[in-house]
């Protein structure tokens, strides 16, 4: 059932919330080595490193002073290391859904809920568990939202919280994400351009999987990445659908300075 909006957010026309969750991690995802897929529902997308969620206006309420809850619409899936799960499932499994950001003056939690099944943690171990309205992360504004004007809040250092921790398993609650800077812009009827969200650069880290996804263990003439892909490729193939394999793969490029 829709939240009827307050007379202070009637005039909120439009709005975009980009959550990297961590800028490396997300490459390592998209690269030939875990060879992850996003899966948006519902005006999420997936787009330069980020994941866009679009304000839902109409379910957004923020009172006089800024403070109140900004509803987003859509969800996020992530299916990834395809045989490294339990019995040859995804060592990676992952649904983020029901997200809304929660402000109180200059403070702004990311909530939702998650669905998780796999090993993200990389401890040999399948997880299967979920989080309703957890924290995912938190950062701050400048300054508290002033209702009817445009906000532009671009990379804002972000923390981790209980529900990141849960779902992912590798970042503690209250760690700074590193590449994890979110952005959210705020569109008012106020006849002016509230802006857009920016991309986030590439770590590097991309390039890399890519490279060690492409080239061989008989090809050790570029700086050892050759012999690391043989090493992960022989890894992978020796434990096949064994979950232990995740901590394998994650360790041996944590050896060659990768870290996500």
């Amino acid at each position: 059932m829709a939240v009827p909006a307050t007379a202070a957010t009637q005039d909120l026309t439009a709005g975009t919330f980009a959550w990297p969750i961590k800028t490396s991690f997300m490459e390592h995802l998209a690269g030939p080595i875990a060879a992850g897929r996003w899966t948006t529902t519902d005006g999420a997308t997936y787009k330069d490193n980020q994941l866009l969620f679009r304000v839902n206006v109409a379910e957004t309420t923020l009172d006089a002073d800024g403070n109140g809850t900004i509803v987003l619409d859509g969800s996020a899936h992530i299916v990834a290391y395809t045989g490294l799960g339990a019995g040859g499932s995804a060592g990676l499994d992952l649904t983020y859904s029901d997200l809304k950001l929660q402000v109180q003056g200059t403070k702004v939690e990311l909530v939702g809920d998650y669905v998780l099944s796999g090993d993200p943690g990389d401890k040999g171990k399948q997880v299967d568990r979920d989080g309703d309205d957890d924290v995912l992360v938190t950062f701050t504004l400048d300054a508290p939202i002033a209702v009817g004007a445009d906000v532009s809040a671009q990379d804002r250092p972000a923390t981790a919280g209980a529900g990141l921790e849960g779902s992912l398993l590798r970042y503690k609650e209250g760690q700074i994400l590193e590449g994890g800077d979110v952005d959210l812009v705020l569109d008012f009827a106020d006849g002016k351009d509230a802006g857009v969200v920016e991309g986030h650069k590439s770590t590097g880290l991309a390039q890399a999987s890519a490279q060690l996804g492409t080239l061989s263990s008989e090809d050790p003439s570029r700086g050892g990445i050759g012999i690391l892909a043989g090493l992960i490729a022989g890894v992978v193939a020796l434990v096949g659908t064994a979950v232990a394999g995740m901590p394998l793969v994650l360790d041996a490029l944590k050896q060659a300075g990768i870290r996500l």
